[in-house]
Formats: structure tokens, C-alpha cells, sequence
């Protein structure tokens, strides 16, 4: 086991140790998320140079009040970003990386902070994801270029959201018709 693992193992399980370390020079980033998410505390001898975006991402989605000694916004790439205004949305101003989301990461973002939609690029949905979508948030339907739907998508789609029908397609009716699924067009 090396150093660092070994490091975060105790500091997790004993964070009293922490105080008789001489050198906080062996703990990497991973530590520092680790024992700062558990034990806030531990701030003022933290090494928040040694961070990275990764690491900034994981802390400020729990403990966002150390946003002000983050240097490291740029670092953290469209992934990190979602995670993080996932649980903190007030970092929205900070993030640079919108155009680098695809469909399948704004349709998480928005299915839990839909007003973060003046963001988004539209045209990166597709058609899973536009049904995942509109089953939650059905507001977005004005945005939907409802030919990226294909049949599967239009079956959850309208499984959950018959409101939906007058956008489908006769022939996606048609398909599932053949296979016994019952659904009545509302106009």
C-alpha cells in the first residue's frame, strides 16, 4: 500500500492524528478532499496549491465556502463542472466550458437545475436524450427538434408524457401499433 493510500486510510478513520504530523507535505490532493470533507478544520494547514481541478471539483461540491482560494477553474473539464453545479449551482458564473458539454451531460445537469438552461446548446441533445428530459422537466419541449426521437425514444417518451403524441410522427404510431401497444393520439 503505498504512502498516500495509506495516509487518507488513517486520516479518515482517525483525524486526531492529524495533529501530531510534523510535515503536511505527504498528503497529496485526494487526502486533503478526503479529511477536508470530513474535517473543515483542517483548512488553515491545508496545502491548496497541490489541489487539482479534480480535487476542487469533488471539495467545493461539498464545502463550497472555500471558493475563494480555488485557482484552479480552468482545470476542471465539462464532467467536473456538471458534478459540481450538479450540487452547487451558484458556480455557474465561474464555468467557461459550456460549449464542451454534450447532450447526455446537459440532459443530467437539466433534469436537476433546469434554470440553468440559458446555457445550454440545444442542438448537442439527442434523441435519449430529449426523452430523459422532457419525462422531467416537460418545459424544455419548445426546444426539442423532435425529429432526433427515434421509436424507442418515443415510446418512454409518451409512456410517460402522452402530452407529447400530437409531436410523434404517424409512423412511430404505426410501429407500435403493430406491436399491440395501445395508445390513442390526443389532438
Amino acid at each position: 500500500m503505498d504512502n498516500e493510500v495509506l495516509w487518507e486510510r488513517l486520516l479518515a478513520l482517525s483525524p486526531w492524528r492529524c495533529r501530531r504530523l510534523k510535515s503536511w507535505d505527504c498528503l497529496k490532493g485526494p487526502n486533503w478532499v478526503a479529511l477536508l470533507t470530513q474535517h473543515v478544520e483542517y483548512a488553515c494547514v491545508c496545502r491548496w496549491d497541490g489541489l487539482s481541478g479534480q480535487d476542487w471539483a469533488m471539495l467545493l461540491a461539498r464545502h463550497p465556502q472555500f471558493a475563494d482560494r480555488c485557482d484552479k477553474w480552468d482545470e476542471l473539464n465539462a464532467v467536473e463542472w456538471v458534478n459540481l453545479l450538479e450540487e452547487q449551482p451558484r458556480f455557474a458564473e465561474k464555468c467557461k466550458k459550456w460549449n464542451e458539454f454534450d447532450g447526455g451531460l446537459w440532459q443530467q445537469l437539466l433534469r436537476r437545475h433546469p434554470a440553468l438552461a440559458d446555457h445550454c446548446d440545444w442542438s448537442k441533445l439527442e434523441g435519449g436524450h430529449w426523452s430523459k428530459l422532457l419525462r422531467e422537466r416537460p418545459r424544455f419541449a419548445r426546444f426539442c427538434d423532435w425529429s432526433k426521437l427515434g421509436k424507442y425514444d418515443w415510446y418512454f417518451l409518451l409512456d410517460a408524457r402522452p402530452v407529447f403524441a400530437r409531436h410523434c410522427p404517424e409512423e412511430v404510431f404505426s410501429y407500435w401499433k403493430r406491436r399491440g401497444w395501445v395508445f390513442r393520439r390526443r389532438e
